[in-house]
């Protein structure tokens, strides 16, 4: 198992805006500023905690609704390091069958995520393995580019593209890659995500709703 009680998971993360101009992401709120500005409560590195000793979930599959979910925090910690923000505990699947993760979603920018494609990675782990996932999503708006009330049906596609080694920061690492498509009524989103059978989820490349982009990479893993 990956994503067990007793380890953290940091993630360094860069956001271009849609017209390619790097930003750093406000703790509170929606506010964006410049990469240089001086900004002590913006968001340095994010993260994964898982919070339960004994995983609930051995043998799901990852294909409905109402699915049982091994729980974790999800960490927003900031620049100037005395403070950070922990949203209410969400969840992982794990098991030989698949592996999933929500995606970090605290309102604001990071929220744009939930029309993403989710983090999902299912056996057999091979070059042209394909898959469908279908996730109905609560009314929410992001910025001021999209209000809805309605629910958002987000139907996702997934596919393993490519095995390869990639340098990170936790060392040079075996990777399944794996391109998602998801078609939600609003506009068409992208991840291509870096799967290691050890480390998990090591990097994310999204590609979002409003024309911005956000790439999120593994920069250690603590044992607590």
């Amino acid at each position: 198992m990956i994503y067990t009680f007793g380890k953290k998971f940091l993630f360094e993360y860069e956001f271009f805006d849609k017209n390619g101009v790097e930003k750093k992401i406000f703790g509170y709120g929606k506010e964006l500023f410049d990469i240089d500005e001086e900004c002590p409560k913006c968001i340095e590195y994010i993260g994964i905690e898982p919070i339960q000793e004994e995983e609930i979930n051995s043998e799901f599959l990852m294909n409905s609704q109402g699915y049982p979910q091994t729980p974790y925090e999800q960490d927003y910690i900031f620049y100037n390091k005395e403070s950070h923000l922990s949203l209410p505990q969400t969840g992982t699947i794990e098991n030989n069958k698949n592996v999933w993760l929500h995606p970090w979603r605290k309102d604001g920018t990071f929220s744009l995520l939930q029309l993403n494609p989710y983090p999902f990675i299912m056996a057999p782990y091979e070059i042209g393995n394909k898959w469908n996932w279908e996730l109905e999503i609560g009314g929410w708006s992001y910025l001021n580019w999209i209000n809805r009330e309605e629910n958002i049906i987000s139907k996702q596609t997934y596919k393993i593209v490519d095995q390869k080694k990639i340098e990170t920061k936790v060392g040079l690492l075996d990777c399944w890659i794996i391109d998602a498509v998801a078609r939600n009524g609003v506009k068409d989103t992208k991840l291509r995500s870096f799967f290691n059978e050890e480390y998990g989820f090591v990097r994310f490349e999204y590609n979002n709703a409003d024309g911005s982009r956000m790439d999120i990479y593994l920069s250690e893993v603590r044992s607590l």
